[in-house]
């Protein structure tokens, strides 16, 4: 996004790569920084340089322990028990619209890889970007999502971000409504929150960029 300055880009690759963290499986050291409030003091000092919705929120000492934060993960996003919320684009949309699909699921929802993933893995290798093997299955999820969102910002243009924001961000008020479902979910809606706030700003904001840029 070479339209707007160093620093800009630096603030807002920090925000998404914080926000695709929390998607992650806890580390020790990202949960001390949760816990103790370094992420809720950085948050909140970058998304105010960048004029972005200021989370309403704290996400410290929402834990009483490390293992207490990795089993919340789990109950949220990896299916150990029902109900649970993937955070993985392909699971939120028709599986595919190819039209001359011939599987069972090719119309229905909640099913991996599906054509939003194939897209991200041409993206990917047309930006020579390697998935990482823990997300070989699931080239959507929204942890790779967020950080080539990063890459992007840092490497590609402004119509680049907007068109991948607008491709591959619509689904997650789909994914924070299954999210509800999920018992003592709140810490995770709480950060969906955030990230959709940001999301939406984005994706006005470059929308009314590129408007500008189309009327030059």
């Amino acid at each position: 996004m070479s339209e707007i300055g160093l620093e800009q880009k630096e603030v807002v690759e920090e925000i998404y790569l914080i926000l695709a963290e929390f998607f992650k499986f806890p580390t020790e050291e990202f949960y001390q920084e949760v816990v103790q409030g370094l992420i809720d003091q950085r948050l909140e000092e970058l998304t105010g340089f960048m004029g972005y919705p200021k989370p309403n929120v704290f996400f410290k000492n929402r834990f009483t322990s490390f293992q207490e934060m990795k089993q919340l993960y789990v109950r949220c996003f990896m299916g150990v028990v029902q109900p649970y919320a993937p955070p993985v684009e392909s699971v939120y949309k028709v599986w595919t619209k190819d039209p001359t699909a011939s599987l069972p699921n090719a119309t229905s929802k909640g099913y991996y890889y599906g054509d939003s993933a194939l897209h991200l893995r041409h993206l990917y290798q047309q930006f020579q970007l390697e998935i990482p093997e823990e997300y070989t299955s699931m080239p959507d999820h929204l942890t790779l999502l967020l950080e080539f969102l990063t890459f992007l910002v840092q490497n590609g243009t402004i119509r680049q971000v907007y068109q991948l924001i607008v491709d591959h961000f619509d689904w997650l008020d789909d994914f924070r409504t299954e999210l509800t479902k999920v018992e003592n979910s709140q810490f995770y809606l709480d950060v969906t929150d955030v990230l959709i706030a940001i999301i939406s700003y984005e994706r006005q904001s470059l929308a009314n960029i590129n408007q500008i840029e189309d009327s030059v």
